[in-house]
């Protein structure tokens, strides 16, 4: 298996070529001759070196961000399983991971709702992930994978890692952490904070209003250039105070093309565009892109930047 973005130009003719000359019902020198193209191919192919890249993939109506750097890539959640037969981990976001090339991969499931864990099987299993962080405990969970807690951070490349939530005593049904509400299965989601050069990305699962006022109050989270919308943009997140804090340039929201819950609630738009912040939304848009060049954010959107014939 080599990654397609490893393939180009004439290394893609040399493999179509190569598997032509395997398939046909020929000499066994003929069957040679494609060997030997494919070592030389093999002799080519060389590890793209890629700057950083977040990528929102659209999983419909759910979540699956991949942050791509040269030492590897994480994937934080891992979208839906919308039934037996279809998921996201198998049919969306593995492929686009091979054709990525996004190897050793990490994991972060960010809390145990199905449209955030529903593909984690899929991915555990063809990808063997080398990390797995997790907010809250789920059955296909790996023996080797590890509990988000606030204070957790490390540096992978040029970018710093950190987990902000939850706080370990909320493991523990600490009283003072209870305070914030029901600790619901939402409110268990990892929130983590990814700063590369100058620039600052938070991904804050499924929290609501709660724990955004603690991580303000209490967390000390400032300003952030990219939000990816809590909870998919619900009424019950994105709090004004929590906005006013953050003053993010640009707002991700992973939600499904008319989706039956309403994501993102009209509320929350127009919040959204009260302080100015640009929105890209996964259903209209398709998967969102975000680059830094040259200390610049550059993002662009699937469906302006590659759109379909019948668009």
């Amino acid at each position: 298996f080599w990654p397609a973005a490893q393939l180009q130009g004439l290394g893609l003719g040399v493999a179509a070529l190569a598997c032509v000359m395997v398939l046909l019902p020929t000499s066994f020198g003929m069957r040679l001759g494609a060997c030997c193209l494919v070592v030389l191919l093999a002799l080519g192919v060389r590890t793209h070196s890629r700057p950083f890249e977040l990528v929102a993939l659209d999983v419909g109506q759910g979540l699956a961000v991949a942050v791509h750097q040269p030492q590897g890539t994480l994937l934080y959640d891992t979208g839906a399983a919308f039934s037996e037969r279809f998921n996201a981990g198998s049919h969306i976001i593995a492929p686009y991971l091979r054709w990525r090339g996004a190897m050793p991969l990490s994991v972060m499931v960010s809390h145990a709702d199905a449209d955030h864990r529903g593909g984690a099987v899929a991915i555990f299993n063809q990808f063997e992930p080398e990390k797995i962080w997790f907010g809250e405990s789920f059955s296909a969970l790996p023996t080797a994978a590890q509990p988000c807690i606030a204070g957790q951070k490390w540096l992978q490349g040029e970018a710093v890692f950190s987990v902000l939530w939850p706080q370990d005593s909320l493991r523990s049904n600490n009283s003072t952490v209870a305070e914030l509400g029901t600790i619901s299965s939402n409110n268990r989601s990892c929130v983590l904070l990814i700063e590369y050069q100058s620039k600052r990305f938070l991904l804050p699962g499924d929290i609501d209003s709660s724990v955004e006022r603690w991580l303000v109050e209490e967390g000390g989270l400032g300003h952030v250039d990219v939000l990816v919308a809590p909870h998919h943009g619900s009424k019950t997140s994105s709090s004004q105070d929590f906005l006013a804090a953050l003053s993010p340039r640009h707002i991700i929201v992973s939600a499904g093309y008319k989706n039956r819950y309403g994501h993102p609630h009209s509320e929350v738009l127009e919040r959204y565009q009260a302080f100015g912040a640009t929105v890209w939304n996964t259903g209209d848009l398709g998967a969102i892109r975000v680059t830094v060049e040259e200390g610049n954010l550059v993002i662009n959107a699937e469906r302006l930047s590659r759109p379909k014939v019948w668009h």
